[in-house]
């Protein structure tokens, strides 16, 4: 399974540039240059400066009521929530921007359910979203469109200062299980190799800014791994509460449909540009696919939930104690879809 997954992660669909368009299914990455990327600092409480300058660069828009998940949509109007994508890429690994805006901002609990207080979700792989979307075969039971490379990134964009923790899932393979935890902004590096800031760019106007290197990247892809042109399944929401305490009353921005936890999920691509070559770092030894370092693995002690292939709920969030997972084994019946 293990080579099957790193063939999978190294071949890519080499097509023609497409042209950028806020409207369709695919975020064109620009390519940075070495001097651009040293902008970046997850630290500084400011917006890269590379980002500014966009003119004629590729980004998503999500506003109401057109990329509201209900309808009708109760959210006002873009002043009310709104959404902004860009994506950048450069030798040392992918970026990501996303501008919200919000007139109510609300806080995580701390409770652990908080998927709906102004979180942004985004969602990324190594495959392309050809792939993750193909048609479940035969004996299998799929109900959901994520993969064993599928990495759910959810900063709190609502918290009073700067975004301190967000939820992070992936599937761990040390315990066959979709594993979420709610992780520390700083911890992220370490644990993930995402490197995120939430800045606060005006009362209304929050900017994720996001860095994650090559060969960490949705567990990291191997050395060799071709990077021009390829093609990353990606998708992204934001769920605005405005003040109120219930999911009832919240509002879900999403891009293109529902999200990878369904069947009739709606994945989009970020496109990578030319010019990028190939992975040339490695990755470390068993950090694959949702592995994390030995020095941070106490991190994953206190998920907020986990699944089993087969879909069933292993451990309730907030749950004490060792888990508990069906001996999966295989690919008879994954609920939880593993690349071929």
């Amino acid at each position: 399974m293990q080579r099957v997954l790193v063939v999978l992660a190294t071949v890519s669909a080499l097509q023609a540039q497409p042209v950028p368009d806020p409207t369709d299914s695919l975020l064109l990455a620009r390519l940075l240059t070495p001097q651009q990327e040293a902008q970046f600092s997850r630290t500084d409480g400011a917006v890269s400066a590379f980002w500014s300058d966009w003119i004629g660069q590729d980004s998503i828009l999500l506003a109401p009521p057109g990329d509201c998940e209900t309808q009708p949509c109760s959210l006002d109007g873009p002043t009310d929530a709104s959404l902004v994508v860009k994506a950048a890429a450069g030798t040392a690994g992918l970026y990501l921007s996303v501008e919200v805006t919000d007139d109510v901002w609300t806080a995580p609990s701390g409770t652990g359910d908080d998927w709906y207080r102004d979180v942004i979700s985004l969602y990324l792989d190594t495959l392309s979203a050809s792939e993750v979307m193909a048609p479940c075969p035969p004996a299998w039971e799929c109900w959901s469109r994520m993969t064993t490379s599928t990495h759910e990134i959810r900063p709190f964009a609502g918290a009073m200062a700067t975004a301190d923790s967000c939820d992070f899932g992936r599937y761990v393979p040390a315990v066959w299980a979709w594993t979420r935890s709610r992780e520390s902004v700083p911890d992220m590096p370490a644990v993930s190799g995402y490197e995120l800031e939430v800045v606060r760019a005006d009362p209304s106007l929050r900017v994720l800014e996001l860095r994650v290197p090559w060969d960490r990247y949705c567990g990291g892809l191997g050395a060799g791994s071709i990077l021009d042109s390829r093609h990353l399944a990606f998708w992204t929401s934001y769920d605005d509460c405005d003040g109120t305490d219930s999911a009832a009353h919240a509002d879900r921005l999403r891009w293109l449909g529902p999200s990878p936890w369904f069947w009739d999920a709606a994945w989009g691509d970020i496109v990578l540009p030319e010019g990028l070559g190939t992975v040339i770092t490695r990755v470390a030894p068993g950090s694959r696919h949702g592995a994390v370092p030995a020095q941070v693995r106490a991190t994953l002690g206190s998920p907020s939930a986990q699944y089993s292939l087969t879909g069933q709920l292993v451990r309730e969030a907030g749950a004490a104690g060792g888990v508990s997972v069906l001996p999966v084994h295989g690919r008879a019946e994954p609920r939880i879809r593993l690349p071929r």
